[in-house]
Order: C-alpha cells, then sequence, then structure tokens
C-alpha cells in the first residue's frame, strides 16, 4: 500500500518555533482537500451554524451594509462564500497564506457562479491592502493560528475604515466542569481519530493542541481594545466551545 503523502509530511508546527509559519502552511496545504468535510463531521455540523449565527451579531454593530469585506484566513472559503449572501450589496475578498487553500476556494467560487467573491494569498500579519480599505473583516479559526495574536488584530483594524466592524470566530474554552471534561477529552482523543479517518495524521492533533493557544476572553477582548477597536466584545456560542470576537473601529470626532 502507498503510503498517504498526507499522513506521512511533517504536520507538527510548534508555536513560536522559527519554522512555524512554514510548517503551518505546509499542513494545510496538505490538508485542502479533507479540511471543509473534516470540519463538519469533527463539530457535528456545528460550523455550519456558528458562522451565520456570528453574522447575526454583526449586523447589530454595522452602521451600514457592508460593501467591502476582507475574510483573513480563507481557507477553502466556507466563510468567504456565506458572505456574499449574507451582505448582497458586498464584494468580498477572501485572503491565506497557503496556496492550495487559495486556489481550492476559486474553483468553489467559480463553480457555485458567486462572482463576487476573490481570492488572493497573502499574509494575516502583513495584509496586501490599503489602510482604512474594509467596511468588515472577518475570520473563522485563524486566531489560534497566529504567531502574534496582537499584531493580526492591529492588522485588521488598520484595513478598517471609521466605523468598520471586525468579526473573529474561533473555538475557545468552555470553562471547567464535567463538560469542560467532556470537551477536551472529546478534542485531544476523539478528533485526532476522525481526522486520522480523513487522512490528516499528526494534522488533526495540531488543530486539537491548537485550541489551548488562545487567551481567555477577557484578554482577547482587551487586545482588541489595545489595538484600536472602541466597541470589543466576546458573543460565546454551544455553551462557549466557540466564540466570536467582535470590534467596532472607532470614529473620530472630526469625521463628518
Amino acid at each position: 500500500m502507498t503510503p498517504s503523502p498526507v499522513a506521512d509530511a511533517p504536520l507538527t508546527p510548534t508555536k513560536g518555533s522559527p519554522s512555524f509559519g512554514k510548517d503551518l502552511q505546509r499542513m494545510f496545504g496538505t490538508m485542502t482537500p479533507h479540511y471543509s468535510l473534516f470540519d463538519h463531521v469533527s463539530t457535528f455540523g456545528g460550523d455550519l451554524i456558528w458562522r451565520p449565527r456570528a453574522l447575526w451579531q454583526v449586523d447589530r454593530l454595522l452602521d451600514r451594509p457592508p460593501e467591502r469585506i476582507l475574510d483573513v484566513g480563507c481557507g477553502p472559503g466556507d466563510l468567504t462564500l456565506l458572505l456574499p449572501r449574507h451582505y448582497p450589496r458586498a464584494r468580498v475578498i477572501g485572503v491565506d497564506f497557503t496556496r492550495e487553500m487559495v486556489e481550492r476556494a476559486a474553483r468553489d467560487a467559480r463553480s457555485t457562479g458567486e462572482e463576487r467573491a476573490q481570492f488572493v494569498r497573502g499574509d494575516a500579519l502583513h495584509l496586501p491592502f490599503e489602510t482604512g480599505t474594509f467596511d468588515l473583516v472577518t475570520s473563522a479559526f485563524l486566531l489560534r493560528n497566529l504567531p502574534d495574536l496582537a499584531a493580526g488584530l492591529k492588522e485588521m483594524a488598520r484595513v478598517l475604515r471609521p466605523g468598520g466592524v471586525v468579526l473573529a470566530l474561533d473555538v475557545t474554552e468552555p470553562g471547567g466542569g464535567a463538560f469542560g471534561r467532556f470537551f477536551h477529552a472529546y478534542f485531544d482523543t476523539i478528533v485526532p481519530v476522525i481526522g486520522t479517518a480523513f487522512g490528516l495524521g499528526t494534522a488533526s492533533r495540531y488543530l486539537a493542541r491548537s485550541i489551548r493557544q488562545i487567551p481567555p476572553r477577557p484578554e482577547v477582548v482587551r487586545l482588541l481594545q489595545r489595538v484600536g477597536f472602541s466597541t470589543a466584545i466576546a458573543d460565546p456560542q454551544w455553551m462557549g466551545i466557540v466564540t466570536g470576537f467582535l470590534g467596532r473601529v472607532g470614529v473620530s470626532s472630526g469625521a463628518p
């Protein structure tokens, strides 16, 4: 039997190591064909609910319907392709540093006839866009993979216009007690088994561990405030196992 290239690839990124970015990029590149289905199965379809619900919270912060949206760390485009359906006037750009993910997302956009979404390669810490370009910046399951969380959030704030809104959705700690123990038991033991069944090898074990790389919710909210969001909130879903972190860039007193 020929070994799977996915399972054989060195797929154990270590946050803080000099090669973390390259290892992460290689890992997601090999995961591309299976990534969306793995997410759907491992979350019992929860990821299909979390994204739309988070956008309902975004609607409460927006001062007007967005026309320019950026989805950072777009992966295969699951959120990027949802955004034009939720915001009919918007044009959406999905950006990701993994070539295979960008190519897959672009193919899916073409196959569904979605002409208002386009995809480009780019680094979340150095977004290739001018300051104040977008009305809304989103991300899904990106925060835990950022080598520098504060720098990533600051870059999202930079490309937003005054009054623009950010949504950063990610898996989070649900807290202690029996449910918290079940949560970690599931992600530490069952999720890697599911990943192995999908041919993801050690990549699924990294994803399970990466949940612990997100700071507590109040700390993320303070980071949002520190990098320029005048409004910053955490919106937990599903007993806290996923959280939408939302912020709004302040409008200067001299603005019209």
